[in-house]
């Protein structure tokens, strides 16, 4: 693998890709979504998006942070420095869980914030009814250091609160004398050929049944699972809170990532689709109860069949005809599209859909919501922002991080002057002829995405990462 990082903040290499779709509760007008190389804005629906850096809400290289959109309009964010949070727009600013690690966020159906922490020193997860001011209930589902995958609260019903995380036990293999042991050291599991002190994943899924207060353990019978496995939380059914679903991923160590059901908020579960994408499942409950399940490469489906829906074969799943690419789903709440993340550019072996957000009404035409080159320019914040002074402007004497994802992605606004220091120089991409081109027909942006800022340097992505990146993506889950 090559990675040569030349140029400045907000470089990462990794080719131009929706991630995640959330739209403001109460509000579905605006929402945003995660990008590869940023954060997109829209206020009207999807008709309009505007730019921020990653730099501008606290977090760079490949992370992608998870995102909640709370009814007051603010904006809260995982990074490595704590949870963030806007109310403005432009300023992300600590929230009130302080600089410790958090892995997810949730905004409740009545606007309860809760966030996980997955830090040394803390591991619970904790709650807020004032739009996130203070977060005074709190409660240790496991133990410090824990990593939690998801977190998700019941539409229909604010006391059902789900999460799953794992963490890493020091076990001696099966191959010991002692196997199932804990360790620390390779002595200490004896001396039979082929005895191993190994990092043993231990799998953690719990939920609360009063709002967080408290948890208690799900069952794991009857998930098939690996080292490699990581279990999300992906659905719950809009009227009963105990119908939910989750995703397991690399069920055999390498490929396979399967949908769970239970209808008994964890007791029980049921297998109701495996896939073998080597990129992963997207998964979606609409509020009329329609599963959608989508791939980047293998195409996508549906089932209609309810409670009867127990087994991949009784589930009936249909192939969506002329489905896009899709890396993540979400239904608008509003009108009850569904919305999806979708391949804007063409990469190795999955072809362009010309835009990066599409969805669709009844799941059998799609229609483009986000196009990258016609972002409408930056979100424009005061002067004295991070997003002014380091992502529109020149900084450090370096190229605009702005100009230079115009340049590379092709994007048609000109509301900022990207001359002078500013420019990005890079090598311009051969011309094409638009007129007969379809949207999906489009080139991937010359030198890769996004080494916005690599200005005279560029970026050189293996085809390993890109395809692990991509997988990586396509556990994060769009919100409603």
């Amino acid at each position: 693998m090559v990675l040569a990082m030349a140029g400045i903040a907000g470089a990462n290499g990794r080719p131009a890709a929706t991630a995640t779709i959330t739209f403001q509760q109460a509000a579905p007008q605006r929402v945003v979504a995660g990008a590869t190389f940023g954060f997109l804005r829209s206020d009207d629906n999807g008709a309009t998006w505007k730019w921020m850096c990653e730099k501008a809400i606290g977090y760079g290289g490949t992370y992608d942070p998870d995102y909640a959109y709370s009814p007051t309009g603010a904006v809260f964010a995982t990074t490595f420095d704590g949870l963030r949070v806007t109310r403005d727009g432009c300023t992300f600013d600590t929230a009130a869980s302080g600089t410790t690690f958090v892995s997810a966020v949730e905004v409740g159906p009545t606007g309860d914030v809760f966030y996980a922490a997955a830090a040394p020193a803390d591991g619970k997860i904790y709650k807020s009814t004032n739009d996130g001011a203070m977060f005074p209930t709190s409660a240790a589902p496991g133990r410090n250091n824990d990593w939690w995958a998801s977190l998700m609260v019941a539409p229909s019903d604010k006391t059902h609160v789900y999460v799953t995380g794992y963490r890493f036990n020091k076990l001696c293999n099966p191959a010991a004398a002692n196997a199932g042991t804990t360790c620390t050291m390779e002595i200490n599991c004896g001396t039979n050929v082929g005895a191993k002190c190994e990092a043993i994943k231990e799998f953690l899924n719990f939920k609360s049944v009063d709002g967080g207060a408290s948890y208690t353990s799900m069952a794991m019978t009857g998930l098939s699972t690996s080292n490699n496995s990581v279990i999300d939380v992906v659905g719950i059914n809009h009227t009963h809170p105990a119908e939910l679903y989750i995703r397991v991923t690399l069920e055999n160590g390498r490929l396979g990532d399967s949908i769970y059901k239970s209808s008994d908020a964890g007791t029980t579960w049921h297998k109701i689709l495996t896939t073998t994408d080597s990129l992963g499942l997207s998964f979606l409950i609409r509020s009329d109860g329609t599963l959608v399940a989508g791939t980047q490469s293998s195409g996508s489906m549906k089932s209609a069949n309810g409670a009867s829906c127990l087994s991949q074969a009784s589930c009936h799943w249909q192939s969506l005809t002329g489905a896009p690419h899709i890396n993540c789903l979400v239904e608008n709440p509003a009108n009850h599209d569904v919305w999806a993340c979708t391949h804007n550019f063409a990469s190795t072996g999955i072809p362009g859909d010309g835009y990066g957000i599409m969805k669709s009404t009844d799941l059998s035409s799609w229609s483009g919501v986000l196009r990258y080159q016609d972002i409408a320019g930056v979100v424009a914040c005061d002067a004295s922002t991070i997003q002014a002074t380091q992502c529109v402007a020149s900084y450090q004497a370096k190229p605009s991080v702005w100009c230079c994802l115009e340049q590379q992605l092709g994007i048609t606004d000109t509301s900022v002057t990207c001359t002078g220091v500013a420019d990005c120089r890079l090598t311009p991409a051969p011309p094409t002829v638009r007129s007969e081109k379809k949207p999906q027909d489009v080139a991937a942006p010359p030198k890769g995405c996004c080494n916005v800022g690599g200005g005279r340097g560029s970026l050189v992505v293996a085809l390993a990462t890109a395809l692990l990146l991509a997988r990586k993506r396509s556990s994060s889950r769009g919100r409603a």
